[in-house]
């Protein structure tokens, strides 16, 4: 089950961010328990991030990042103010559209009705 944090609509297709719960965190890196110490206070959350291109409802294209840690998904969301630079999320939403386009590519009949 996931969340829906953000959509971009067009004539004929929807780009929706969304998450769910991570349920097989790795924190093995985390030393000093300091992430940890925030997943249980609350001041951080934990998330498989997913980009996905619907097509009449229809999901044709999608981009997931696991392992991920952030106080909000929209902190994740940081292309805003650095116009997509190094950006997780820019990087999924390109990778989500290009195999959406890959998908109506090799499907004729998606194309036509597109």
């Amino acid at each position: 089950m996931s969340d829906t944090v953000w959509e971009f609509h067009t004539k004929n297709f929807k780009v929706a961010f969304e998450v769910m719960p991570e349920w097989d965190l790795d924190l093995s890196w985390d030393e000093d328990g300091s992430i940890r110490e925030g997943l249980n206070s609350g001041q951080y959350m934990a998330f498989v991030a997913k980009v996905a291109v619907y097509w009449k409802g229809l999901e044709i294209g999608a981009d997931y990042l696991g392992q991920c840690i952030y106080e909000s998904p929209e902190e994740f969301r940081d292309h805003i103010g650095s116009k997509g630079r190094g950006s997780y999320f820019s990087d999924m939403v390109r990778a989500a559209i290009q195999e959406s386009r890959k998908t109506l590519n090799e499907t004729p009949n998606m194309r036509k009705e597109a």
